[in-house]
């Protein structure tokens, strides 16, 4: 995917078999219910299919009281799938509240990673998702710490709205808000 503005708005677009992914193990807090919002929009297709998955990998030390009965655990948590109607227009879309994995410090064992993703399915070829906004709906979550000089270091200010765009390997790819902390990986959008 790649970052643009569209209609005053930054946001990531995203193309056939492409998805945002964002790494959220060190700002996940256990056990606490989340509830998510964002923006969509869709060119080049009639409607599309969208998703949200949370999964969790997990070294299980428990295989008799552990959250399953494996060495490896693969969780998920699924808060959103909808199907959007209506091309060129912007959506608001809201997943449903869930609670991030229960209180998964307190298992024997060790995670290795949260990860989320926010895929459109069966995109064809030359038909474009647009994800703008995307924030947690709750007024509990705090915003990240955040430095707008590079030399300057980050602050406990709260600050509303702040985006960072991800970059990996020099591309763009993907647009987080709060309360996502990125450890000198992003840059704050205006």
């Amino acid at each position: 995917g790649y970052i643009t503005e569209d209609e005053g708005r930054n946001v990531m677009v995203l193309g056939r078999g492409k998805l945002m992914r964002q790494e959220i193990l060190d700002t996940a807090a256990p056990n606490k219910s989340y509830q998510m919002s964002f923006y969509a929009k869709f060119t080049g297709v009639a409607s599309v299919d969208v998703k949200i998955i949370l999964r969790m990998r997990f070294q299980n030390n428990d295989l008799v009281y552990g959250p399953c009965t494996s060495r490896v655990c693969n969780l998920y948590e699924r808060p959103l799938r909808t199907k959007l109607r209506g091309a060129g227009t912007w959506h608001h879309v809201v997943a449903d509240e869930f609670r991030m994995f229960g209180n998964y410090t307190e298992w024997d064992g060790s995670i290795d990673f949260i990860i989320f993703e926010l895929v459109p399915l069966r995109l064809p070829t030359g038909a474009e998702f647009r994800v703008a906004k995307f924030e947690f709906t709750d007024d509990r979550t705090l915003a990240p710490s955040t430095s707008l000089s590079p030399s300057a270091p980050p602050t406990t200010l709260m600050v509303k709205n702040v985006g960072y765009i991800v970059k990996f390997a020099g591309e763009f790819r993907t647009v987080v808000h709060k309360p996502f902390q990125l450890e000198q990986t992003g840059e704050p959008i205006p």
